[in-house]
């Protein structure tokens, strides 16, 4: 910088420069270098972010403002959404009601985030102290009547303003509202005086007050709501859910009775939801051969999909009795009629193969499955291990993937001529300042990847490195997304499995891998799972919010969230906290632990228990007689923790490759 100033200007050293500051404990100084290079174009995308943050550290609330809402101008910002919230939640707390004014001017430009700039608008009236203008903004907001979480807080804001001063008619409508967006404490708040007025009050509050874990209370009031209001259509829906509620509580004998009424007898037609989830009832009772009696008659359904399903169902009842013979008939009639059979009734065959002890039969089967990239592939390498104390085939295949290098000093003349014709990425590559450059992925420029010896037209290369870089940079996120599209691009999972350490490493990378190892230790809880999940969950995205209004890293839900909080004595949480990786990691590790405690450590019983609640798991155990994965993987008749299952597994396997080698502890303490 000094005695070089030509050298020193050639290539972005004053921004190192000023992460050089940072890092030194000198925060003041490195502002002061941030504020000079923001007014250098080609630089100035790279760096607002960081310098809004900065500037909130060292309290200058309004610089701070300025820079968020420079960021907030390139729509290209990777994880626009979240910057916005961030940015958002900044002015909010420092009660800038100008500030929300101005943010939401720019980000409500995008269609997606319209909803969430007029919320904060309305949150800037209340700072402005003019409450009506406020519910005005979330009145409206609620009047749409999506399902989201911008209209579960619009409700919570509308009842702090005149939640008390509600007719029956406006408290019985945000109620059910309250409840379609997963508000529940809001909607059992609403419904509770209404709930003995109609069938359709009794039914909503029954419902709240059953996902608030008041189990046997719901049960109650669904079974009198549907005796007071006999004749009311929704006396059946409430009869349903009775005996839905009856099933996940492992009430079976009154689950059973309850569908028995319910279900219509159309064989030929296939079967409805009722007649499923009584023969589910009868199975979780060990009544193998009266499930069997109902299963037979639509094994003959018209519909080639329908027959099919009865008999795949029918031979998982039959393999559940220890009827393994016959249960192999209905497995090889499934696959003969296929041209093209499924992986899970090949499994399937091969299991009752193996159950006949007609090993060699079941282990060609294996060795078949494992030649892919998918759950059964990874299922069938360690049965075929198990009968053969061997790998399969699929397993010692090798591959070779290419990671695009990085730019050296025998590339700095040409990193410097594109730096002058304004392309930075390979500068900030050659520098190595991997945060500034995985902002900017997406624009790599033709010379870039033939300066780092990729071919741009091969996907897949152009994935692996995209994802490498990302993870170098900790956009996780994106390292993620890319990673998942050269996943799928190939055939064999196995392929990746034998590749080489940085390949792994580049598309399984371990984020806030601190928090995950000292939860996961305290716990005794695999930091490996941890990571499965989380990654399946928000593919780690911090501010990830689903529609079923879950948030943060591992995507709990406010009802669980609130209760393992208390349970931790963590005091004066709320659901915004969800979003800080410390706390959501704490959360979601006891959640993993407490799965555990009541069901062991099985992965895929962790993983459905994780998604879709213990009580469902609880039901598929019951219909589980044997020790194999599979037989409870292939009872969830849920298709989102199906496939959810499959996910996770092949995560953790891919984990578990990756870093199966070393001391987990060195692993975290010399990740980066």
């Amino acid at each position: 910088r000094e005695a070089d100033p030509q050298t020193f200007a050639s290539l972005p050293y004053e921004l190192l420069y000023a992460k050089a500051l940072l890092r030194a404990g000198q925060p003041d100084r490195a502002l002061h270098a941030y504020r000079a290079l923001i007014s250098i174009p080609t630089l100035k995308r790279f760096i607002t972010l960081d310098a809004a943050r900065l500037a909130s550290d060292l309290k200058l609330n309004d610089e701070a403002l300025r820079y968020y809402y420079d960021a907030l101008l390139d729509r290209g910002l990777p994880e626009y959404p979240a910057t916005a919230k961030e940015a958002f939640e900044f002015a909010y707390t420092n009660k800038n009601a100008e500030g929300l004014k101005k943010l939401a001017e720019v980000v409500g430009k995008t269609s997606t985030l319209n909803r969430l700039s007029q919320f904060y608008l309305g949150r800037a009236c209340l700072l402005e102290n003019n409450p009506s203008a406020a519910s005005f903004t979330f009145s409206k907001l609620i009047a749409a009547t999506k399902q989201d979480d911008i209209t579960s807080q619009s409700l919570s804001e509308l009842d702090d303003l005149d939640g008390s001063k509600l007719t029956g008619e406006q408290a019985v409508s945000r109620g059910k509202l309250a409840y379609k967006v997963w508000n529940f404490e809001l909607a059992k708040k609403y419904l509770e005086p209404y709930s003995n007025d109609n069938i359709t009050n009794a039914y909503f509050y029954a419902r709240s007050i059953a996902f608030l874990g008041q189990t046997q209370t719901a049960l109650k009031l669904l079974q009198s709501a549907a005796d007071q209001w006999p004749s009311d259509p929704t006396a059946k829906l409430c009869r349903y859910q009775y005996g839905s509620l009856c099933l996940r509580m492992g009430e079976y004998k009154k689950a059973e009775g309850t569908f028995e009424k319910l279900r219509q007898h159309t064989p030929a037609r296939g079967m409805d939801d009722a007649t499923e989830k009584y023969i589910h009832a009868l199975r979780a009772q060990s009544k193998i051969t009266q499930a069997i009696k109902i299963i037979n008659p639509y094994c003959s359904a018209k519909s080639k999909k329908n027959r099919h399903q009865a008999i795949f169902l029918r031979g998982r009842t039959y393999f559940q009795g220890g009827h393994f013979r016959e249960a192999y008939t209905d497995f090889d009639t499934l696959l003969k009629a296929s041209t093209a059979p499924g992986r899970e009734n090949l499994f399937w065959k091969a299991l009752t193969l193996e159950k006949m002890k007609q090993l060699q039969e079941a282990s060609s089967l294996y060795d078949r499955l494992s030649h892919g990239n998918d759950f059964y592939a990874l299922l069938a390498i360690d049965k075929y291990r198990e009968l053969n104390k061997r790998d399969p085939v699929a397993v010692q295949e090798k591959a070779n993937f290419q990671i695009g290098a990085l730019p050296g000093p025998e590339s700095v003349t040409v990193v410097q001529d594109l730096y002058g014709k304004d392309d930075v990425t390979p500068a900030l590559l050659y520098l190595r300042m991997y945060d500034e450059a995985a902002n900017d992925l997406q624009a790599i420029s033709e010379d870039t990847w033939k300066l780092m010896n990729v071919n741009s037209k091969d996907r897949q290369q152009k994935y692996l490195t995209l994802a490498y870089l990302a993870g170098l940079g900790e956009n996780f996120a994106t390292a993620t997304y890319y990673s998942e599209l050269f996943v799928k691009s190939v055939p064999d999972r196995n392929a990746i499995y034998a590749a080489p350490e940085q390949v792994r490493r580049a598309l399984f990378p371990m984020p806030y891998y601190e928090p995950v190892y000292r939860f996961s230790i305290q716990r005794n809880v695999d930091p490996f799972l941890v990571l499965a999940i989380m990654r399946q969950e928000s593919k780690f995205k911090r501010f990830a919010r689903s529609p079923a209004f879950a948030r943060g890293l591992m995507q709990l839900i406010p009802s669980t969230a609130n209760r393992l909080a208390s349970d931790l004595g963590l005091k004066g949480f709320s659901v915004e906290h969800l979003y800080s990786p410390e706390v959501n990691i704490n959360l979601g590790t006891r959640y993993i632990q407490e799965i555990i405690q009541r069901f062991g450590r099985q992965l895929e019983v962790i993983a459905a228990g994780y998604n879709s609640g213990e009580s469902n798991v609880r039901r598929w155990l019951d219909c589980t007689t044997s020790k194999e994965a599979f037989e409870f993987f292939s009872n969830i008749d849920l298709p989102e923790t199906k496939a959810y299952v499959m996910i996770v597994r092949g995560n953790y396997e891919s984990y578990k490759h990756t870093y199966q080698k070393e001391n987990l502890a060195a692993v975290v303490k010399n990740y980066q």
